[in-house]
């Protein structure tokens, strides 16, 4: 539990939330700063995350961290394609954003990013949440959290990226293994109050209605949408991999993919995943 408790002393970022309401979305951003990375994607996934006011992000690469996304609003103009700060959108009337983000993770060769972009009239801790060590070393990536301010409660919000692996029982072992991510989570002692709020989202790579969603779901747990964001080449729906979950102690409301205008140029030019969204009452 250590490196959770170490955590909760980070700095509060922003003001106060505004509204009762916020729409959280999650994006398998395939590989943001490879090469592949062009205008159309760059354009496309900003303008997909100006609709959300908490995105979580997976795979994020080491070359969209460089150099780090400085401090909102301070936004070069050149920025280089497949930056993490160049799909961020831009300022809006009275806020801004802000990008927590992780180091690279990953056991092996490869490694990725967890990455948020968080409207600033959320109040985030300016800290990154890993689970305690023996957890984390259930994952291939261990999956990160934040938290923030929902009303007179906090909330937390965790970003997975699941291993594909080299067979479906990898996928499965991990997503067994977030009930334990999750009740670490509502353990956090914070000056003597613990938080019980927590959303899950991300690229599960394993369909909603696995029997290894059944530690979560024991939890309290809901899983959803269960519909098809995975995309072939052609751009046609394929599988159900990108889902949230929450806890019991949280409302939230219709979760559905986002569907491009057009799948084939989404599936050619942005990701193979389509994003998924919801909306969180507090």
């Amino acid at each position: 539990m250590s490196r959770w408790l170490m955590a909760a002393l980070g700095l509060v970022l922003a003001a106060s939330l505004h509204g009762a309401t916020f729409t959280l979305c999650s994006q398998n951003t395939l590989h943001l700063g490879y090469s592949s990375s062009n205008d159309y994607k760059v354009t496309q996934l900003r303008n997909e995350f100006a609709t959300c006011d908490l995105t979580v992000l997976q795979e994020v690469m080491r070359r969209a961290l460089e150099p780090p996304p400085p401090p909102a609003p301070h936004v070069p103009a050149n920025l280089p394609n497949g930056a993490l700060r160049s799909v961020t959108p831009a300022p809006g009337l009275g806020y801004t954003w802000n990008v927590p983000y992780t180091e690279i993770i990953g056991k092996t060769s490869y490694k990725e990013s967890y990455s948020f972009i968080v409207n600033s009239n959320l109040v985030v801790y300016n800290q990154i949440f890993f689970p305690s060590p023996g957890t984390a070393n259930k994952f291939a990536r261990k999956p990160a959290a934040i938290i923030l301010q929902t009303g007179a409660d906090w909330t937390w919000i965790v970003d997975l990226h699941a291993i594909w692996g080299k067979s479906q029982s990898q996928r499965e072992a991990e997503v067994r293994d977030m009930a334990t991510v999750v009740d670490e989570l509502s353990r956090v002692d914070f000056g003597g109050t613990k938080y019980n709020r927590i959303i899950v989202g991300g690229d599960w790579n394993l369909d909603a209605n696995n029997s290894a969603y059944g530690p979560l779901k024991t939890l309290g747990f809901t899983i959803n949408p269960n519909d098809k964001t995975s995309l072939t080449t052609k751009g046609d729906p394929s599988s159900p991999y990108d889902h949230f979950a929450w806890s019991n102690t949280v409302t939230v409301t219709n979760p559905q993919v986002i569907v491009p205008a057009n799948t084939q140029n989404w599936r050619k030019f942005v990701s193979d995943h389509m994003g998924i969204r919801c909306t969180v009452d507090y």
